[in-house]
């Protein structure tokens, strides 16, 4: 029963990849109504480790709100409130500084986990976030990591 609940608890924590908004969707007009929520982040344009994000309905009203770049599936509140989430493009640079402020990167579901978290260890924000499959990230050690709240492997 305990390989149950957590294998439950790693699918819900593992999310589906970071998806930037295109210009099309970022002039949208109009959207539907339905729900699908995901959370829109907006990037500071200083430092691009610094963001800001809000639930959306959809992916559409997310795109259209203003300064939304890009956005991840489901609703901001159930990721870690310290998380920050890698820009889409981020992979496509190779070249990061060696600083040493050991972050947890977590996988998207293109990743298969068996075990609570999933992701790895990464010298720094930008080291993790250059592996494509990293879709966010949290200050620490993975290993230091807790099981997300109310849900309970006992």
């Amino acid at each position: 029963m305990n390989k149950i609940l957590i294998a439950i608890v790693i699918l819900g924590v593992c999310t589906a990849a970071n998806i930037k908004c295109t210009a099309e969707q970022k002039k949208a007009k109009f959207c539907t109504m339905e729900y699908m929520p995901v959370c829109g982040v907006k990037i500071d344009s200083k430092d691009r480790f610094s963001q800001t994000f809000a639930t959306y309905g959809n992916k559409c009203s997310a795109c259209a709100a203003e300064g939304v770049e890009f956005y991840i599936t489901g609703e901001c509140e159930q990721y870690p409130k310290e998380a920050t989430f890698c820009h889409p493009d981020a992979h496509l640079s190779k070249a990061c500084t060696r600083e040493y402020f050991p972050v947890c990167g977590l996988f998207d579901q293109s990743i298969q986990c068996f075990r609570f978290p999933c992701g790895m260890n990464y010298s720094n924000k930008c080291s993790a976030c250059i592996n494509e499959h990293v879709a966010y990230l949290v200050p620490g050690d993975c290993e230091q990591m807790t099981l997300p709240s109310g849900n309970n492997s006992e």
